[in-house]
């Protein structure tokens, strides 16, 4: 994984934000985690805040402001989502209060967000124009669906099943 804060234009450029085999999350992508974590299909579809499983995705409980965010279910998935703040046209970051991060390009004008802050326990999901300054964090390509041949990738059948997401094909 890996994360840094970018205008949402440095993340289009030709030098890849992501290293190599990552790439940014689409809004898709994210309903995916989002589903994980427990939201209905309701809450993952809608935007604005939603649900109350932000806790779930966060992590550094030392960097937090306290609030509602932090409960019984706070880092409970390892996400370790960090409040890395936000950029917006003063240069202001809002680092300790919420955490942003963007989702891969909708429009030319604007894109998707997701957000989680101190004092909620929802994720908060909202179309944003592309010239704030973000979080980024990109997404192995390995999560895509893939063939794990046993032996040659794992050694039993076992490993490879417990290696495996929906969708991967194992080939003995």
């Amino acid at each position: 994984e890996a994360e840094n804060r970018w205008g949402f234009n440095k993340r289009l450029d030709d030098r890849g934000i992501c290293p190599e085999n990552f790439h940014i999350p689409t809004d898709d992508e994210f309903k995916i985690l989002e589903r994980y974590i427990g939201m209905s299909e309701d809450e993952i579809n809608s935007g604005q805040y939603r649900g109350n499983k932000g806790s779930k995705l966060a992590g550094g409980i030392n960097y937090w402001l306290e609030g509602l965010l932090i409960n019984d279910e706070f880092a409970s998935t390892g996400f370790n989502w960090l409040p890395s703040g936000y950029k917006h046209g003063q240069g202001d970051y809002y680092i300790g209060e919420s955490g942003y991060l963007w989702t891969l390009k909708n429009t030319d004008e604007s894109t998707n967000r997701r957000s989680i802050y101190y004092d909620d326990p929802g994720i908060f999901r909202y179309e944003v124009p592309n010239n704030l300054g973000y979080s980024i964090r990109c997404l192995s390509d390995e999560l895509l669906n893939t063939t794990i041949h046993v032996p040659d990738d794992f050694p039993t059948i076992q490993a490879a099943i417990d290696y495996s997401i929906d969708g991967d094909t194992i080939l003995v």
